[in-house]
């Protein structure tokens, strides 16, 4: 029988995995611990206490899969690479007729993949599949969609992130060595793969940033959920040269505390023709505020009277201002003008 309290997280013993068991219990459920390391899963559910559960599962055993999701309303897949391990959870969540959500952020292609490929068997099963629901790829897409949304169609589009002490875990090592040689952009109304040697230019952030170097063509999520609901010519996805160079050069260990100390600052211009609005977003650490994110999403999609279905973009499943507002409280920021300067001023 299923049950619209239990949540299954998969990937729960994770860096980023831990902090979204915490915010669940934080908001009163008692997550299903779930994973493939056994020995792990057991040691965090001590920690946790006698109210949890614990279920192993390999990505590539569709029963195990199956069983691990068939008594849940939702499952919450923090365990990357995604292109590992979303297809195989997306299929079986959609069998059981369980929502999926991911935190899932440069794998470009699997997102499209699951928006792509799950959509139709989403729908006609009743549940959502919503990737990218992370710092990377949220944030962005639903204050694009708040910037863009009054211009559309627009010509430009432009997203653009500074972010500052971002220290990757050993999944996004992973996950930076699969996606490094290909990215996709979308030109004239098509995503397609970008070639040839990264391209640079500068950004004009607020203040205190000002105007930066930026590389061109980062692989952004948002580059694939945003033509979905916000219509435009060309996406820039954008990101400071500062923040690339940091991850070249930093240690392959780090601390909970150090990644802690992130901060970050979201830029979005957006034109139609001779109109222009801006929106700019401030917070502090990019995995921290991840789990509420993905929480945040779980419990809205099984609330009673949620009623939409099929693989969706952030923006296409909630609201985005009303979204964004709940995370006020996890020192996040928003605003949106057609003066820029008068942004965070």
């Amino acid at each position: 029988m299923k049950s619209m309290e239990q949540i299954v997280v998969y990937g729960a013993t994770g860096y980023t995995g831990r902090q979204v068991v915490q915010e669940l219990r934080r908001r009163g459920y008692t997550p299903i611990l779930a994973g493939r390391d056994e020995r792990a899963l057991v040691t965090m559910a001590a920690e946790i206490g006698k109210e949890a559960l614990v279920r192993v599962a390999q990505v590539d055993h569709p029963q195990s899969l199956y069983a691990l999701v068939a008594d849940s309303a939702a499952i919450i897949n923090c365990a990357g690479p995604f292109g590992l391990t979303a297809e195989p959870l997306v299929a079986a969540a959609i069998t059981a007729g369980v929502h999926y959500i991911d935190i899932s952020a440069a794998e470009q292609r699997t997102i499209q993949t699951l928006l792509e490929r799950f959509d139709a068997s989403a729908r006609q099963a009743g549940v959502v599949v919503l990737p990218t629901m992370g710092f990377y790829g949220a944030l962005g897409d639903m204050l694009a969609h708040l910037v863009g949304s009054s211009l559309a169609p627009l010509d430009d589009l432009t997203i653009a992130y500074a972010v500052d002490g971002w220290l990757f875990n050993p999944s996004g090592w992973r996950t930076l060595e699969r996606i490094g040689k290909e990215r996709l952009v979308y030109r004239d109304g098509s995503v397609i793969p970008r070639t040839g040697p990264s391209q640079f230019s500068s950004f004009s952030f607020p203040a205190p940033i000002g105007t930066i170097p930026v590389m061109e063509g980062y692989p952004l999520g948002e580059t694939v959920t945003l033509p979905r609901h916000l219509p435009t010519r060309q996406i820039n996805a954008l990101m400071a040269t500062s923040t690339i160079d940091a991850i070249t050069t930093q240690p392959k260990a780090a601390t909970s505390q150090e990644r802690a100390q992130s901060s970050f600052t979201i830029a979005v211009h957006a034109v139609a023709g001779q109109q222009k609005r801006y929106g700019f977003a401030r917070g502090v650490d990019i995995f921290g505020i991840t789990a509420p994110i993905a929480v945040e999403a779980a419990l809205r999609l099984i609330a009673h009277g949620f009623s939409r279905a099929g693989a969706l973009a952030p923006s296409e499943a909630f609201e985005p201002a009303s979204f964004l507002n709940t995370l006020q409280g996890w020192d996040f920021s928003y605003e949106t003008s057609v003066h820029p300067d008068t942004l965070f001023s």
